[in-house]
């Protein structure tokens, strides 16, 4: 679990950097000094949230193939980094010149494929809690079919798959304000992606490079609340966004009698992130 906490203390810095840029916040726009996540309109809940859906889309980092002719299960840890383009304009647009470097993420994956090439594969963050600084979990389960375990294409391999992910962050902040005292926020972002997409590959035994598009629907919300030692009232802020786009995909998995070492990068709505995935095969 260390190696959780350690791996989102970073995400919590990429959404406490947003939360530092008060003195911005209250030039650009009409908040006092010591507000954050209540300063939040929908135009940034939109362009944050198309950052946390590339972050946030589903993915085991593997190919077409399954993973044998009667069944097999992978069971692994996958790590990614996806840019944030579109939070670094948010945070541009309040003077500040702090740079987001991306957004990381980590999970345990794992796939279990039955005859006709059937399968259902997951990604699985446990909840980790930071304490006082809030807490992050994420949860997906996939389907996929390998459509030349039925109808064979030699080197080729061809499947369809579809998956459902649910992520939720929350995140605490304390400033201190020059007109509101001292200011507690809470935060919590909620993310579902969908996905249906198809993906090709060349299975070479050892190594198979492969590439694929899905159709991503997505849909979040951002609610935040504060409170003022100075009693100065503050607006809750309850947004919602929606993103919908094309998601396209490639890589390499390296297949050792027991391991599988894969490597992809992804590009949703010009937002790219790279993800590796060290597996056990059984």
């Amino acid at each position: 679990m260390n190696f959780y906490k350690t791996n989102f203390y970073f995400v919590f810095l990429f959404l406490g950097a947003l939360a530092t840029l008060t003195p911005e916040l209250s030039q650009a726009q009409s908040c006092l000094n010591g507000q954050a996540f209540t300063c939040f309109d929908q135009e940034d809940a939109d362009k944050v949230f198309t950052d946390l859906t590339s972050a946030f889309a589903p993915t085991t980092v593997s190919g077409a193939s399954s993973l044998g002719k009667i069944y097999g299960v992978e069971l692994g840890l996958i790590v990614s980094a996806s840019r944030a383009p579109n939070t670094q304009e948010v945070i541009d647009s309040y003077g500040s010149d702090f740079e987001i470097p991306g957004i990381p993420m980590a999970g345990i994956s794992g796939i279990v494929t039955l005859p006709f090439g059937i399968g259902v594969e997951s990604t699985f963050v446990p909840k980790v809690d930071l304490g006082d600084d809030g807490s992050f979990e994420s949860f997906n389960i996939g389907a996929r079919w390998t459509i030349t375990d039925v109808f064979p294409m030699g080197l080729l391999k061809v499947a369809v798959r579809t998956s459902l992910i649910k992520s939720k962050a929350t995140f605490n902040y304390e400033e201190e304000g020059t007109v509101l005292g001292t200011v507690n926020e809470s935060a919590e972002f909620d993310v579902e992606v969908f996905e249906v997409g198809a993906a090709i590959g060349l299975n070479f035994r050892v190594v198979e490079p492969y590439i694929g598009a899905s159709d991503l629907q997505a849909r979040g919300s951002v609610f935040a609340q504060g409170t003022s030692s100075n009693n100065v009232p503050i607006d809750d802020v309850d947004q919602s966004a929606e993103a919908q786009g094309l998601r396209v995909y490639g890589g390499v998995l390296f297949k050792l009698p027991l391991f599988r070492i894969g490597a992809e990068v992804a590009q949703f709505d010009d937002v790219e992130r790279a993800s590796v995935k060290f597996a056990f095969k059984f």
